[in-house]
């Protein structure tokens, strides 16, 4: 039985979280954090950081993945699971926006 949307705050999260694939996640990851510093920070070239956002055909290399949570360790758990820890400082880019308009509600 599939939950339902309706359920809540927490129950739509969850929904979300299970809903992604590993690609829809990435893909998130690098518009929030940009082709060239994804790029730049893990050696992956550019223009393949920008096949894999935007070519939904494209296939993401577990060397790929590695790199960019190796590189990235606050977004390690989410960019494999979806799941977030921040008590652990497992964090999502949206859930790091989150708390920057949280903490400055004139940011953004």
């Amino acid at each position: 039985m599939p939950l339902s949307v309706d359920c809540g705050i927490f129950q739509q999260a969850i929904v979300k979280t299970f809903m992604e694939s590993t690609h829809d996640r990435v893909r998130l990851f690098l518009s929030k954090i940009g082709h060239r510093e994804v790029s730049e920070a893990t050696g992956i070239k550019e223009e393949r950081c920008k096949t894999i956002r935007y070519d939904k055909r494209a296939h993401l290399r577990t060397s790929e993945l590695d790199l960019m949570a190796e590189r990235y360790p606050e977004y390690s758990l989410w960019l494999r699971t979806g799941r977030v820890d921040p008590a652990n400082g497992e964090i999502s880019p949206d859930s790091q926006e989150a708390n920057v308009n949280v903490a400055n509600p004139n940011a953004g």
